[in-house]
């Protein structure tokens, strides 16, 4: 197909909206990447799968991908040696968590269960439970690693903090004691990452130590007092050593995420490759979508088709107002209480009668009624409402209706069209009681019948009176 042609047809439009019910970034993106297809093959085989999605849809409900993050790279980089940062690792621990919801959602409900055309997709995930475990046990956040990661991270954090207790303690001393008079506040404040004390700018030379700032109006210097230089150095260094063993956390863990690059990688194309095939799914269940039979000798042939951008609400207004239109009459009833059984028993006798029994959401039968002039009815539109529609007979939806409702009493007549004027529930059980157009054409023959019947039989008396007499 030409980009002309898809343009014409708004394809654009319609892969967006294919790709707002993928949940992850790169099922989204092959979303986008769709083209039509003339392979009957490859077309029967996507057909298949979004058969088979949709199935699960109605069985089980939705399933995310969201968490299929675009890790790729980091792979890559897996091979030549490299390691994972913190947020490419946590993506890989929720895309492997994902995985593991995936699967679940996937399995088979019993053994015997026929398997189905994205058993193997689903077969072949590998949720890798140990990793993504082990991932989350030393990575808490984006921006916080346990403090159980390991061993010697949590030796150098304890040391960092008895070192910062004791810079607090040295401090609050000076501040509460020989430093009082010369502080602009008394506070405790930091400077370049190192403890300071904010003095006075006269008394700046009264306290020795280094000076690391300056307030913007030059009365205020933040001095970091000797008494704490150590510290604040002995503090800066385990610093450097806490991140040094960071990485060597990190790099254990890419290492250990390098052993299961393939099953990664694996499980990323196939959560991928799943999330597009649900999103069709979701798309064709939101656009209440049928299935549709190709062939290779170019036949087409469509029924009540519509583009997938136009509003299905207004499809379904503009019909209903056309069934208004076109028919001799349409009969409001309530229908509820009644049986699967008496439904059906119903359905038959209005088809045998060329009736049509519709059941609509009473919002968009009031959206039609007033587009076709027949406003009256929306005040009987409460509750479970069915319209019978007439083609042939205009008494035919009243006549069965009522006639059905003398044994089943849930069904009970409400209003009614009949040849363009509304007619409440009396009027309606009024016009039931009018004989079919057979009916009344078999009255009407008989009506003139007899008098034939007589005139011939006196015409017959008088040939054989004739006869006597001759």
């Amino acid at each position: 197909m030409n980009q002309k042609a898809l343009k014409t047809l708004e394809y654009d439009k319609i892969i967006e909206q294919l790709a707002s019910y993928a949940s992850s970034p790169l099922g989204r993106k092959k979303c986008l990447e769709l083209v039509p297809s003339s392979s009957l093959s490859q077309i029967t085989r996507m057909q298949h799968e979004t058969h088979d999605a949709l199935t699960r849809l109605f069985k089980k409900g939705h399933i995310s991908f969201g968490d299929a993050k675009d890790i790729r790279g980091a792979l890559k980089r897996l091979e030549i040696g490299s390691s994972m940062n913190i947020t490419e690792l946590l993506q890989t621990a929720a895309l492997l968590e994902n995985t593991t919801r995936v699967k679940a959602y996937g399995r088979r409900e019993n053994a015997d269960q026929t398997p189905d055309s994205l058993e193997d997709l689903f077969e072949t995930l590998e949720p890798l439970t140990l990793l993504s475990t082990e991932i989350r046990r030393c990575i808490l956040s984006e921006d916080e690693i346990s403090d159980d990661a390991s061993p010697n991270l949590r030796r150098i954090r304890r040391s960092i903090k008895s070192c910062e207790e004791k810079i607090h303690s040295q401090l609050i001393s000076l501040v509460n004691g020989s430093y009082r008079t010369y502080l602009q506040d008394a506070v405790i404040t930091m400077r370049d990452g190192r403890y300071c004390i904010p003095i006075k700018s006269e008394y700046k030379g009264q306290v020795p130590g280094m000076v690391h700032d300056q307030s913007s109006t030059g009365s205020t210097f933040f001095v970091e007092p000797m008494a704490v230089v150590k510290l604040n150095n002995d503090i800066r260094e385990l610093e450097i050593e806490e991140a040094k063993e960071i990485e060597v956390i990190l790099s254990t863990l890419s290492a250990q995420a390098d052993l299961h690059r393939d099953e990664i990688r694996y499980d990323l194309e196939n959560m991928v490759e799943l999330d597009f095939i649900f999103a069709r799914a979701a798309l064709a269940m939101e656009q209440n979508a049928n299935e549709p039979i190709f062939n290779t000798e170019g036949k087409i042939h469509l029924r009540k088709a519509r583009h997938p951008l136009i509003n299905a609400k207004k499809v379904v207004v503009e019909e209903i107002t056309g069934k208004f239109n076109d028919s001799q009459s349409a009969v409001v009833v309530e229908y509820r209480g009644l049986s699967v059984a008496e439904v059906t028993e119903l359905r038959k006798a209005l088809r045998e009668e060329d009736v049509e029994f519709k059941v609509y959401k009473n919002k968009l039968v009031q959206r039609a009624t007033e587009s076709a002039g027949y406003a009256e009815i929306n005040d009987k539109l409460v509750g479970p409402n069915a319209i019978a529609f007439g083609h042939s007979d205009a008494v035919a939806p009243a006549r069965v209706l009522a006639n059905f409702a003398k044994t089943a009493e849930a069904l009970e007549l409400k209003c009614g069209v009949v040849e363009g004027t509304y007619y409440d529930a009396t009027g309606i059980a009024a016009i039931a009681s009018i004989p079919s157009r057979d009916e009344l054409l078999a009255k009407f023959l008989g009506s003139i019948q007899s008098p034939i019947t007589n005139f011939a039989r006196v015409i017959k008396q008088i040939a054989e009176k004739n006869e006597e007499v001759a």
